[in-house]
Parts: C-alpha cells; sequence; structure tokens
C-alpha cells in the first residue's frame, strides 16, 4: 500500500487497512450473487442459440451453485495455507478468463465447463474475502464492514435479472459474460492497491487433498439429492443419500488424523461459532424455502403475474440491501448477541401469520410480513456472520468463512429439498399445489427460524 492509502489502524494490532479494500472485496463477492441471478434471465435465449433444452441447460445454474456450495471450505483453506491476498487476486483474474470463455463458448459443455469456472473463482473470493475482513478490519467496526458486504451481495442479487435483460436486448446472452469485464478490472485494480500483502504461508505439511476429495465427493452428493427428490427418483435418492454418509464418515474419520484438515473439527468445540452457524443454515433455510413458495402461492394459488411476484418478493430483498449496514453498525455498538436475537424476533413474527394464510390474502399485507422479515435478516446476518469468524484463531478464519459459507449453501438445499417434497415431485407437480400443501411448507419455515433465533443465544455478545 502507498502511503496515505490507510484508512485505520486496527486496535492493538498496528494494521493498516487500506481505503480501497471494502470495495475490493465487495466488488469480488458481488460476482457470486450477480452472475447467478443473471443467468437465469438468459436460459431461453441461450436454448435457442445452442438448440439446446432447458432441461440441460438448467445445469448451467444448479452446476454453478453446486460448486460454490462445495468448493468455498476448500477455499478458504487454501487461503489460510498460502495467502487469501493471493487467492483473492487469483479468484478476479481466473473469474475474467471463465467470463471471456463463457462469452465465446460454442456449445453447452464449453458453456457448463466455464460455468464452473466462474464458480470456482467465486467459491475462492468469498470466504478469502470475509477472512481478510477479519484479519484487517478492526473490531469495533468489523460488523459493519461486514454489513457492507452483505449489502452488495444482496443488491447485485437483485440487479442481476435486469442487467442481464438489457444486455441479451442490447448485443445477445454472451454480451452478458462480458458486462462481468469491466467489473473484475476494477475489483482488481481496487484488490491490489488496497489488500495488505500476505505474511507467508503456514508450515503446512502439504495440502489434504484426500479430505478435500471426501468433502468435495460428500457434499457433492448431498446437493443432487434435492434433485433426485425433484425428480422423484427413489432409487437415485437412497443411493446419494448413502453415498453421502459413507463419504461424510470417511471425511471426518480421515480430518481427526491430520495436522492441517480441510476443516479443523475442533471448530465446532467453540460455542460461539458452532451457534453462528446453526443459525446461518436455519436462516437460510427459512429464507429460501418462503422465497420458493411465495411465488407458487401467488401465481397458481391466485393467479398473479410474474411482474406481480417480482414487486411482492422485492419487499424482502430492499431491506436487506439498505439495513444490512444498519444491522452491522448495530452489532458493533450492541454487541453480537443482540441484534441477532432482534433480527431473529423480526423474521420469526413476520412468517407466523403466514400459518394462517388463505387465498383471499392481498398483495399489500404479503409484501409487509416479507419486509419484516427481510428487516431481521438485516440485522442479523451481519452479526452472526462477525461473531463466527471472530471466534475462532485468525489462523483459521479462512478455514471458518467457508465453513460458515457452506452452512448457507446447506440450508438452502435441505430448504429446496424439503420443499420439493411437501410440494409434490414430477413436472406436473405445481397442477396438485393445494392451500393446505402451503400451510405446511410455511410450518417448515417456521421451525426453522425459531432455530435461527434460539441458536444466537450462546453467541458470545462482544
Amino acid at each position: 500500500m502507498r502511503a496515505g492509502d490507510t484508512l485505520e489502524t486496527a486496535k492493538g494490532g498496528g494494521r493498516a487497512v487500506g481505503k480501497l479494500l471494502l470495495p475490493a472485496i465487495a466488488l469480488g463477492t458481488m460476482l457470486a450473487p450477480f452472475n447467478a441471478t443473471m443467468v437465469a434471465v438468459a436460459l431461453p435465449a441461450i436454448s435457442d442459440d445452442l438448440d439446446v433444452g432447458l432441461r440441460d441447460l438448467s445445469w448451467i445454474v444448479v452446476g454453478y451453485l453446486i460448486t460454490m456450495a462445495v468448493t468455498q471450505p476448500i477455499a478458504g483453506k487454501l487461503g489460510d495455507l498460502f495467502g487469501r491476498r493471493k487467492l483473492f487476486l487469483g479468484a478476479l483474474v481466473g473469474f475474467a478468463l471463465a467470463s471471456i470463455g463463457a462469452a465465446l463458448a460454442p456449445n453447452l459443455p464449453t458453456l457448463l465447463a466455464m460455468r464452473v469456472g466462474q464458480a470456482l473463482s467465486s467459491a475462492m473470493a468469498t470466504p478469502n474475502g470475509a477472512a481478510l475482513i477479519r484479519e484487517w478490519v478492526p473490531q469495533h467496526r468489523r460488523a459493519a464492514a461486514f454489513g457492507i458486504v452483505g449489502a452488495s451481495a444482496g443488491l447485485a442479487a437483485g440487479i442481476g435479472p435486469p442487467i442481464g435483460g438489457a444486455m441479451i436486448a442490447l448485443g445477445g446472452w454472451r454480451a452478458m459474460f462480458w458486462f462481468n469485464i469491466p467489473v473484475v478490472l476494477l475489483a482488481f485494480v481496487f484488490a491490489w492497491r488496497s489488500l495488505p500483502r500476505d505474511r507467508g504461508a503456514k508450515d503446512a505439511g502439504g495440502f489434504d487433498f484426500r479430505g478435500a476429495a471426501l468433502l468435495a465427493g460428500t457434499l457433492t452428493a448431498l446437493a443432487l439429492v434435492a434433485s433426485a427428490i425433484k425428480g422423484g427418483d427413489a432409487w437415485a435418492i437412497f443411493g446419494l443419500t448413502a453415498a453421502a454418509l459413507v463419504m461424510g464418515s470417511l471425511f471426518v474419520n480421515h480430518e481427526r488424523l491430520i495436522k492441517e484438515p480441510i476443516i479443523r473439527l475442533s471448530l465446532f468445540r467453540i460455542q460461539t461459532f458452532r451457534s453462528a452457524t446453526l443459525t446461518i443454515l436455519f436462516s437460510n433455510m427459512a429464507m429460501y424455502t418462503t422465497l420458493l413458495v411465495i411465488p407458487l402461492f401467488l401465481v397458481d394459488l391466485q393467479g398473479r403475474s410474474t411482474l406481480q411476484v417480482g414487486f411482492v418478493l422485492g419487499a424482502m430483498s430492499l431491506p436487506l440491501v439498505f439495513l444490512s449496514p444498519l444491522g452491522g453498525r448495530l452489532a458493533d455498538r450492541w454487541g453480537r448477541r443482540t441484534p441477532a436475537l432482534v433480527g431473529g424476533v423480526l423474521v420469526l413474527g413476520g412468517l407466523l401469520p403466514f400459518l394462517a394464510v388463505d387465498e383471499s390474502w392481498g398483495l399489500g399485507l404479503i409484501a409487509m410480513l416479507l419486509a419484516f422479515i427481510g428487516s431481521g435478516m438485516a440485522l442479523q446476518l451481519p452479526a452472526i456472520q462477525t461473531a463466527a469468524l471472530e471466534s475462532v484463531p485468525e489462523r483459521d478464519a479462512g478455514m471458518a468463512a467457508g465453513v460458515y459459507s457452506l452452512g448457507r449453501y446447506v440450508g438452502s438445499i435441505v430448504g429446496s429439498a424439503v420443499l420439493v417434497a411437501l410440494l409434490g415431485t414430477g413436472a406436473d407437480a405445481g397442477d396438485a399445489i393445494s392451500i393446505a400443501a402451503v400451510s405446511t411448507v410455511f410450518v417448515m419455515a417456521v421451525v426453522a427460524s425459531a432455530g435461527a433465533l434460539i441458536s444466537p443465544m450462546w453467541i458470545r455478545n462482544r
């Protein structure tokens, strides 16, 4: 960093934080949700251009999310071992190259490979960006920093579809991937100027390739269970579940014996880390279930348009964008536990009325309740992420960030799988949706949100 480029010196550590550190991490973290939602609107155009069916094309989205979930714990560990700055900068370069490859892809297999490359790069950036905040941002400003990054990610997910649609209208679906390049270049310039130099690799004794392979296999099998449930394939569900249990057991036994494991199991003995990880798992389960069932309710049972659905769901996402920085500041002022609990109360309060949902409900009532849920999550999420990462030794911050992010994805996967199981399976599942089935889904969402309210009670209130 150049002289004069410091934002603040960390309390007690004498460490300088670059002015552009947060913008760099925010931009790098935005790439994952931005591309996840942006690509969704391009599927019909890609299908027509490459002459492939939408069922096969859905792997562009599914493969991206599975790769993100599987890779983040491994990427966080790599950052701990070999330097977080290196991994973050390398992730930006990799994302740019994968975006160029996607824009030039002549066929579906190439496009799928480039999407996996994007996901791998995003998975390297996300936990290492979080670990850099843990390492270099002073404790009294750390939650506010996570709130800003969280708001940026929420904004990216929200603007992805309209920007994707605009790019498709201007230059076809390939223009959508070219749009990533200036964003990545800006993030790289910010990161190069502001991210502190790595202080040298840890004496690791070799990377745990066997552990990484077992973890990747376990998580991939778990993620594919959701797809098997949706397809109603009982043998696939049984086989994938059995594979996940076997590989998961082998992974746990292996990690206990390794000097530098992919996931240090002792982290789960830390009460605050365990509670925060459970909170994000339950929170995402409740949020993802709600985001999936509301459109089904509005379209299939009330006959609403997709435009109306979009505006209603915006009532949940907008508070996440605009109130997350406030949630972070409150966590810095009040401690980590209090905003997490207050946020949990708001989420549960917004979900409880849905237990009595019926077809006569108006859009205004639904939007108001979703706004309560979004506001609660905006208070809760920065606090629990900060609590999770600062509860672990600094040397394991990348690993902890990866595990925390994994909890987020596991909650989403479990929520979507249970929703499909409750509402039915198969191509005509939507025809069988009833108000009783929707109410049952909301029971699950309420139970999950209760877990997200109870878990933070054991978070240390710094």
